[in-house]
């Protein structure tokens, strides 16, 4: 037999078989081959040409499905068919780097076949093959092959890729032409590189730097683990932020449709107002003629019922969920999306009020009262419900519009609903593994600060002094890495909702006070020097007093660092209206752009200011301290020039009457 094809191919075409047609369907495939079992999966075998293209027009006519070679092609990128080793190193590579070696894998596993990569970029792919030494390829081997091509980003749990034939060698071109196309996403790998790359500079530094054999073995063994440890962080840092822009990108995708949405509800309505004001133009004329002609009678009320079915027509087919309500919050229009989504029975709710239905809806006739009260266009809101059919909570995204007669009285209210369960999950499930994450690495990291610690101070006996160089660069990474997981933690909490404030009435004047205290040392060295507010500029907050604490110690810690020496932070306290304080904290320091003043509080951002390179942190305490003050009820900002200094302004609420009640309920 002639070797022109791998029987690692035919391996995939004999699983595909046995599991849509079981044992049968190989028995037949095999007796139609002429070859054994054990042969076709035997990956060091080979296969004739002929053989090769006869298999798809077996597997066609034994499962009875003429795209059978396609689907086939595809389930080579399942797991099961790409290999143990691929599957372990995949997590290294991506679609672009298999598309790249799609040649040399062509050429181990076809000798009657030649590829060539036409274009190759990011998402995109053309390749050219045609069959060799005289051959011509059928239309199903090269369904099969295309099947392949599309199945290349699968191995990396990513959709399939999309084909699109330019020419074909089985409908008589000289070669096959595909362009490919597929959709990228961050595969996670940046946390196994870093690690990998640890480990990498572990084996030069224990095989090539002899002075680290002089270490002692404790503190040796210490560096050694802490160098990975420190990559894996670093490069899952890295893929968190990709998701996290993955997710932002999944919801600003979403708000989009939503917009548009709601601008074609819009028009429609405005659309419906053109033909009501038709209709009832149509009607006045024919008025005096229905008293004569039942004729016209019967015509205009068959213009008045394809009016109607258009309008619901027009509602019916919008994707989101669509509820009118009439100014008493009876439902007049539902739409199929907004049964599926709140799990109502169209004929049953109906012209019955809203309170009327399966759950409690509270906060829908809240939204509803509220688009009305307010005046304004639209009004937007989350809200939780349990659904009837899943008996799980669904989260929605609800826009509501005031529907106003032009002598101004309400109409109704027109109310799109969205489901974002899955994008709420998704975010959820990103916090609590940041969450997890964390909790794990802090212990360890805890263990080796302590060791260290007791190292440094002799607890196990005197160290060198290039010993004690080497323990104090593990202490001061391992303290690094230390308050990054505080900080991570702190906001995988605020994310996900689980902390509560202790509110209390707070002097804030104290508090600056006992802060600027704490950092004094701090600010020492470089001779800073705080300003902090007079009596007279006291004022008494409700707010939680470490949460505020953590405020003042982000701002001004912030502030030291970026001051220049000798200089000077002021701390001023003003009243801005009846309900809130107004607090700026002031700096000499370098200043920030423009650019860099609109995602300063971003989370993981740092300015690109290269003079202040040194001073870096972890991009998220001003991400935790704008959600602290948000958490007050409060808002911040800053004002900024470079080279003349930062102005970082946030408000607080003022303790009232009203806050002793609530006090006094609480306990």
């Amino acid at each position: 037999m002639q070797k022109d094809i791998s029987c690692r191919l035919t391996s995939v075409v004999l699983k595909y078989i046995e599991r849509e047609k079981g044992r049968d369907g190989v028995d037949e495939y095999v007796n139609k081959i002429g070859l054994s079992e054990e042969y076709l999966n035997d990956h060091h075998n080979w296969l004739s040409f002929d053989t090769y293209t006869k298999q798809f027009e077996y597997a066609v006519e034994i499962l009875g499905d003429k795209d059978a070679p396609f689907k086939i092609g595809i389930s080579s990128g399942e797991r099961g068919n790409v290999g143990a080793v691929f599957v372990f190193v995949r997590g290294l590579a991506n679609p672009y780097m298999a598309y790249r070696l799609l040649k040399e894998i062509q050429n181990r596993f076809s000798r009657a076949t030649k590829v060539d990569l036409l274009h190759l970029d990011n998402n995109r792919a053309l390749i050219k093959s045609i069959a060799t030494h005289g051959h011509r390829m059928t239309k199903e081997a090269c369904d099969f092959r295309k099947g392949i091509y599309a199945s290349t980003p699968m191995a990396w749990d990513l959709p399939a890729a999309q084909i699109k034939e330019r020419q074909c060698q089985a409908e008589g071109a000289d070669s096959c032409i595909y362009e490919v196309s597929w959709t990228n996403r961050s595969a996670g790998y940046m946390a196994k590189s870093g690690l990998a790359a640890g480990l990498l500079v572990d084996i030069v530094i224990y095989n090539y730097i002899p002075q680290f054999q002089q270490i002692d073995s404790m503190a040796r063994t210490f560096l050694m683990l802490s160098i990975p440890l420190i990559g894996y962080f670093a490069g899952k840092i890295i893929d968190l932020r990709h998701t996290i822009k993955t997710n932002h990108l999944i919801s600003a995708e979403q708000n989009e449709e939503i917009d548009r949405s709601m601008r074609l509800l819009e028009a429609k309505h405005e659309e419906l107002e053109l033909l009501n004001r038709s209709l009832e133009h149509k009607v006045e004329e024919r008025t005096e003629e229905l008293n004569n002609s039942n004729v016209e009678l019967e015509a205009t009320l068959e213009m008045v019922l394809e009016e109607k079915l258009k309008i619901e027509a027009i509602i019916h087919g919008i994707a989101d969920g669509v509820v009118v309500t009439d100014k008493n919050h009876k439902i007049i229009t539902i739409n199929p999306a907004a049964k599926r989504i709140l799990g109502w029975e169209a004929g049953k709710i109906i012209g019955k009020e809203m309170s009327s239905s399966q759950f409690d809806c509270n906060e829908l006739i809240a939204i509803f009262e509220k688009s009305y009260n307010t005046g304004t266009k639209t009004y937007s809101k989350e809200i939780k419900i349990l659904s009837s059919i899943a008996e799980t909570d669904k989260i929605l995204k609800v826009i509501s519009s005031a529907i106003f007669h032009k002598n101004g009285d309400l109409m109704g209210i027109v109310s799109v609903f969205n489901d974002i369960t899955h994008l709420k999950m998704l975010d959820k499930m990103k916090s609590d593994f940041v969450s997890n994450v964390s909790h794990e690495l802090r212990t360890p990291l805890s263990s080796i600060k302590g060791s260290v610690d007791n190292m440094l101070d002799g607890i196990i006996g005197e160290v060198t002094e290039k010993q004690q160089q080497y323990l104090l660069r593990i202490k001061n990474n391992t303290d690094r890495l230390i308050r990054l997981i505080n900080e991570l933690l702190d906001l995988s909490r605020i994310e996900s909702g689980k902390i509560r404030l202790k509110l209390l009435p707070l002097s804030i004047r104290d508090m600056i006070k006992d802060v600027t205290e704490n950092i004094t040392a701090v600010a020492a060295e470089k001779d800073i020097r705080f300003l902090i507010p007079d009596e007279d500029a006291n004022f008494v907050v409700i707010a939680d007093k470490d949460k505020l604490n953590q405020i003042f110690i982000n701002l001004l810690d912030n502030a030291v660092k970026f001051s220049k020496e000798r200089g000077k932070i002021e701390i001023k306290t003003e009243r801005q209206d009846d309900n809130f304080i107004r607090v700026s904290v002031i700096d000499n320091g370098m200043g920030i752009s423009e650019e860099d003043k609109e995602k300063i509080f971003n989370r993981f951002y740092q300015t690109g200011n290269g003079s202040v390179a040194k001073t870096k942190g972890t991009g998220l305490g001003l991400a935790i301290t704008k959600s602290l003050v948000e958490l007050h009820g409060g808002k911040i900002w800053v004002d900024s020039e470079i080279g003349k200094g930062s102005k970082f302004l946030f408000t607080l609420p003022l303790y009232n009457k009203q806050h002793q009640v609530s006090e006094a309920i609480n306990e």
